[in-house]
């Protein structure tokens, strides 16, 4: 559990860290549901930005003739 958590990409570090954390450790389908949550909360995440990156928003004000 330890060697497949520390190889891990960066992005699940905070998760990780409080995998190990953790006494006893938890069970291996415990592990991976964690890991497929924060996975689909990364994707998000980065797809938001994305989003947000290529619509930037518009502010139309009135002009006063």
């Amino acid at each position: 559990m330890i060697q497949f958590l520390t190889a891990l990409h960066s992005d699940f570090e905070g998760l990780r860290g409080s995998i190990l954390h953790r006494s006893p450790l938890p069970f291996v389908d415990s592990v991976v549901s964690e890991l497929l949550a924060e996975e689909i909360r990364l994707e998000s995440y980065s797809e938001k930005r994305i989003l947000s990156a290529s619509n930037p928003s518009i502010l139309a004000v009135p002009s006063n003739h």
